[in-house]
């Protein structure tokens, strides 16, 4: 009896619901008065009552009153006192829903614990507590190769569990797979930011669960990393937009998939998306960028309303010093460039920085097997073990020579990267003579100790946190502003456009730029010299 005795408090309760059927599973599962109230003031009895209490309506009723009840004695029981005479005609009075019956309301959201009660004030799009998987990654490209007739699915999981990084085709095809699956779960073709982040969460969780926690973090941010807002040294607000493998794909999906009213080609996309604003709010917005270099937000937002207009008027544009009149925030804005490349080739746009530092090894390794020392070009032979990053972008113009046997070495690295020990970067800008971008490096040439960088043009300067930043913004602004590659060190960039960038070739590639792709961007890195 004095056993009973504890379970007092919950058998009353139990009785008043006329759901007397469950005492014995209390009983069994030790869940007497004191337990309850110990899981209570935990918040993790919500998730406890699921497993012996399946059906839903059930449950809330216990929870309902489980949560109304004061445990008043000192040993948590709930006895017959503890429920006020309202109360229990208040209990009485309760119609329990019949599972079977086809009004049975829906279930709803799981509810809040003490844990996750303020970790988000605002309400967002998020997938149910209980599914922090929302997508089987495994079985979506499974059910792809069936659908497909193909072997990608089975490739992309065999080379994960082998732990072997994704190339460049897999990952295309594992991203591409899982945002049409993201698309069909949520009935939208915008799914919310975090749902975006909780799909990177799944790849990188399922895929790569041998990762260190750490590492999977790294990983997943390379899918998907949501906006931000920082500050930089003055103080002032830096705001970046989304990124990653997810939301470049998103991003090339919305520009391909706008509504237009004629679709038949791209130019009358183009036509009707341009069309949407009259000629004289593209000029208001085009003075306003004329005036204004701030806020960033406001500066992104106003270019990405002109993008079209701009686009047509640098393929009409007579000379370079015209683009720079009109559209002067191209040149003074952080990220500028880079956003109308993210806009023109979506894919693309986030591929140096990813692939570079792999790439670097095998070129040095690669440099050394064909005898091409940076000593040729006034630079340590040791800065090769020492910074890799930077001294394979050196070595990429010694590489892949001009054709023109009239260009020395030392000129084909120069018109790649230009290195100067004067800071005085207005009087390079004005003595400037070619009309395509020139990458300068500030600093110590020898053992490549620089302090400042920047990209060159026609009467503009545009300075970069990193010799691997002025690279990719000097690339993009060819394709931007319509530029041919100089013809000096024309091979160092057809090999970022061929391999890195993976655009779709204007021209012939050079058979070297093949052979030094073939080496460079192969699975293993070279085991001979």
């Amino acid at each position: 009896m004095e056993e009973l005795m504890e379970y007092a408090g919950i058998f009353d309760i139990l009785k008043v619901l006329q759901l007397e059927q469950y005492s014995q599973i209390f009983h069994e599962n030790l869940l007497t008065d004191k337990n309850l109230l110990l899981l209570t003031n935990s918040g993790i009895l919500v998730e406890q009552l699921k497993e012996i209490i399946p059906p839903l309506a059930h449950r809330l009723l216990i929870l309902q009153q489980l949560n109304q009840t004061t445990f008043s004695t000192p040993s948590g029981q709930i006895g017959n006192d503890a429920l006020s005479s309202n109360q229990v005609q208040s209990l009485n009075n309760i119609e329990i829903p019949d599972p079977s019956n086809s009004d049975f309301p829906p279930r709803p959201r799981t509810p809040l614990t003490q844990d996750n009660r303020h970790s988000r004030p605002k309400r967002r799009k998020l997938f149910h507590g209980e599914e922090p998987d929302i997508i089987d990654i495994h079985a979506i490209l499974t059910k792809s190769d069936l659908e497909t007739r193909t072997s990608n699915g089975k490739k992309i999981i065999d080379t994960a569990a082998n732990r072997n990084p994704l190339n460049f085709q897999l990952r295309k095809k594992l991203v591409a797979t899982a945002c049409h699956t993201l698309m069909s779960k949520t009935n939208s073709s915008r799914p919310s930011t975090d749902q975006r982040s909780q799909l990177a969460a799944c790849i990188v969780n399922q895929l790569f669960g041998y990762m260190s926690s750490q590492e999977r973090i790294n990983l997943q941010m390379s899918y998907f990393t949501p906006s931000c807002t920082y500050k930089d040294q003055q103080g002032k607000a830096i705001s970046k937009r989304p990124m990653g493998y997810i939301q470049s794909w998103f991003v090339n999906f919305w520009n391909t998939n706008k509504p237009s009213a004629n679709t038949e080609t791209n130019a009358d996309t183009e036509v009707a998306n341009k069309d949407k604003d009259s000629l004289d709010e593209i000029l208001k917005i085009q003075d306003w960028l004329k005036c204004n270099k701030g806020p960033p937000q406001k500066v992104f937002e106003k270019l990405n309303q002109t993008f079209f207009t701009r686009k047509d008027f640098v393929k009409t544009a007579k000379d370079f010093s015209s683009i720079v009149a009109s559209w002067p925030r191209l040149f003074d804005v952080d990220g500028a460039i880079q956003n109308d490349f993210s806009s023109l080739f979506p894919l693309s746009s986030d591929n140096l920085f990813h692939e570079w530092s792999k790439v670097a090894t095998k070129l040095i390794a690669y440099g050394e097997s064909m005898k091409r020392s940076l000593s040729t070009i006034g630079i340590s032979s040791e800065m090769s073990s020492t910074c890799p990053d930077v001294s394979a972008l050196f070595l990429l113009a010694l590489l892949i020579r001009p054709k023109n046997k009239k260009i020395s070495q030392i000129d084909a690295a120069e018109a790649f990267i230009k290195v100067t020990i004067s800071e005085d970067i207005q009087s390079l800008i004005t003595s400037k003579t070619s009309n395509h971008p020139q990458v300068v490096a500030v600093g110590n040439k020898f053992n490549l100790d620089f302090t400042e960088f920047f990209v060159l043009f026609e009467g503009k300067g545009v300075k970069c946190d990193s010799l691997l930043q002025a690279i990719d913004l000097s690339f993009k602004s060819f394709y931007v502003f319509r530029i041919e590659f100089p013809s000096q060190c024309y091979g160092a960039y057809q090999f970022l456009d061929y391999a890195i960038y993976k655009m779709k070739p204007v021209c012939t590639v050079s058979s070297t730029v093949k052979e030094l792709t073939a080496y460079a961007c192969c699975e293993n890195l070279l085991s001979t010299t």
